[in-house]
This record gives structure tokens, sequence and C-alpha cells, in this order.
């Protein structure tokens, strides 16, 4: 377990089975700080601790609407027809897991992985 300050503020952070806990402790002392941290851990490990609700992450898809929602109403039509035609090609192509295939783009040479990946 750890605890460090962020400007004025402390935070906690351990990892209990594999999984990440973290949060903040607010603007006190770093005594006090660690007196949290250490109830924390013993919260975890009895199934009390309540971890701040998380907001799910916004799926590629799903941005990808409410981004062209956003461009259509404060862009011109020939710059949303652009972006449109752009986003219909990058979807066609298979994405690399390390990398956006730069190489496919003329940005770069391709990087090691996707050499061994052939991708």
């Amino acid at each position: 377990m750890s605890i460090y300050q962020r400007g004025k503020v402390w935070w906690y952070e351990f990892v209990d089975h594999g999984e990440r806990y973290w949060g903040a402790i607010g603007k006190v002392s770093k005594t006090m700080a660690r007196e949290v941290e250490t109830r924390k851990k013993p919260e975890v490990a009895e199934g009390r601790y309540k971890p701040p609700s998380k907001k799910p992450s916004l799926r590629l898809d799903e941005f990808i609407e409410d981004y062209f929602a956003y461009y259509r109403t404060n862009r011109k039509p020939r710059s949303v027809k652009r972006h449109e035609v752009s986003w219909q090609y990058r979807k066609s192509r298979p994405v690399s897991p390390t990398c956006w295939n730069a190489a496919d783009w003329g940005l770069a040479s391709k990087c090691l992985f996707c050499t061994l990946l052939h991708c």
C-alpha cells in the first residue's frame, strides 16, 4: 500500500488479489492519511469496501455517433462529409493490436510487433 500527495490532497493506492484500489483521502496531514490507508485494506479483505462508482467507458462506435452528431451541427457540410468518408475508410481496415498501421499511412516504418504479427 502507498500514499502520495498531489497538490494538497493525499491519495491511497494498493492492489489486492490483482485488483487496484485507489482514492482521494483529502486535505489532511500525512499521519491522518496513513491512518485512513491502514483502515482501507482490512475493509477490502472483509468485503466492506465500497469503491466509488465508475462510469462505464464509452465504446468507440458510441463515441463516433456522438462525435458526428456534434460535428454535423457545428461544422460545414463539406467538412462533415470528409470526416464521414475518412471514418468509413478507417473502419473498413483492420486495426493492429500494437499500432494504428502507421506504415500503411506512410507515416512511419512498421514497428517490430507489426512485422512479427504480419499486420
